[in-house]
């Protein structure tokens, strides 16, 4: 059996809690640091592990998820602090994802050296290849899973 690393952060309000299991030692996986309008508004560093697992707890239903730009992703926020939680997709009948370490606070990964991207240019179907093997599997808990994986207010661009 492989070892695990397990970490774990909240919102600003801690009215949403996410838990990171990673296949790989913190360092392996470099944050995403995308430069799209939308993440540099939120000082998002967004975190992935294709082979790990996220757990998303609401601890109240407060909670906002908007349809990103190109109609693929979706992304998840606190109405209470207004975090910018993760981006969602889903796929194939399973939601996969990446946490923003920033807005979650997962404090041993924020300091890692991030990957700056400027996906701008990447089509839409480029981009949402890359989302399908890049993300990893999500599980939303407390959460109304029409809310999250249904139609909501839209954003103008949205995040890698």
């Amino acid at each position: 059996m492989s070892d695990i690393y397990i970490m774990r952060g909240r919102c600003r309000c801690r009215a949403i809690s996410a838990t990171l299991v990673m296949s790989r030692p913190p360092g392996v996986l470099r944050p995403r640091a995308c430069q799209c309008a939308f993440c540099i508004e939120h000082n998002a560093l967004t975190f992935s592990d294709p082979a790990g697992h996220l757990t998303i707890e609401a601890m109240s239903p407060d909670f906002v998820a908007y349809q990103s730009w190109d109609g693929g992703a979706r992304t998840l926020h606190c109405a209470r602090c207004g975090t910018y939680v993760a981006v969602l997709l889903s796929h194939g009948g399973q939601l996969t994802g990446a946490l923003n370490i920033r807005g979650i606070a997962v404090d041993q990964l924020r300091a890692l050296p991030a990957l700056a991207v400027d996906d701008q240019l990447e089509t839409v179907e480029a981009k949402q290849a890359r989302r399908s093997t890049s993300y990893m599997p999500v599980e939303l808990v407390n959460f109304d899973p029409p809310a999250v994986a249904g139609q909501s207010a839209g954003h103008p661009t949205g995040p890698a």
